[in-house]
């Protein structure tokens, strides 16, 4: 099969060490062992692997990380409770390739963030923004308050600047995150530094095709229609056929 240049990022959500399918992170069904689904994804052609872990705990699951990176050979991102530079090298440590800034994503972090940018480069730190439209206003969801909160525009360019540290962004839908459709809406709040990565309601060939040939975004991350559709993969790939 032709190699990709954009990448498709299969995601797996975890909570308390089980993958769950999410619908609109308010509502979880069990699907099983996160390493069995990862183990289909490598299977089933995917590029990369997304780890999020929305585990009430405040500490990593290191234990399982070790044994996640030891029977996946892809490329693995990891968005969890990651606080702070000693997090971050454990994980690295561990064979993760990109960490995926979550509580860390807010400018008073910028020191630490910077640091540990400095320590293991650019390319391997991702935003995580997980925004969503409601009533024609837009709102920015925080994962460890669990509350979210109008979008403002003081809020806008702490993001703009914030994202000059990133070598990419995830904008997560949560609202349609377990839907049928991402709101490309969301794409027109920032003025962001770096490449995006859509997540959330990314279930339709027509309209992974159509977000992969937009030259800011990087690759698209996608969950639970992959859980289910075990050629998925391979229908967005064969439509697109982008080095052809």
């Amino acid at each position: 099969m032709t190699s990709f240049r954009k990448r498709i990022i299969g995601c797996i959500c975890i909570k308390n060490k089980i993958a769950v399918q999410s619908i609109g992170f308010k509502k979880y069904l069990p699907l099983g062992n996160p390493i069995t689904i990862a183990e289909n994804l490598q299977d089933w052609n995917v590029d990369e692997i997304l780890f999020l872990d929305i585990s009430p705990e405040i500490e990593i699951n290191f234990k399982m990380i070790d044994e996640i990176t030891s029977k996946i050979n892809l490329p693995i991102q990891y968005s969890g409770a990651i606080r702070n530079y000693k997090d971050a090298l454990q994980l690295i440590s561990l064979g993760v390739d990109k960490l995926v800034l979550r509580s860390l994503f807010d400018i008073k972090h910028q020191d630490e963030i910077l640091k540990i940018r400095d320590t293991i480069g650019k390319q391997s730190i991702v935003g995580s923004l997980p925004i969503a439209e409601k009533n024609n206003f837009f709102y920015y969801f925080d994962c460890n308050k669990r509350l979210s909160f109008k979008i403002d525009n003081i809020f806008k360019e702490q993001v703009n600047i914030m994202s000059n540290f990133f070598s990419e962004i995830i904008i997560m839908d949560f609202i349609n995150d377990g839907g049928e459709i991402f709101n490309e809406k969301l794409f027109k709040l920032f003025n962001l530094k770096c490449k995006i990565i859509p997540f959330g309601g990314i279930k339709h060939t027509l309209q992974a095709k159509k977000l992969l040939k937009k030259n800011f975004i990087d690759g698209i991350a996608i969950g639970n229609s992959l859980s289910f559709r075990e050629n998925a993969i391979y229908l967005i790939k064969n439509s697109l056929k982008l080095n052809d």
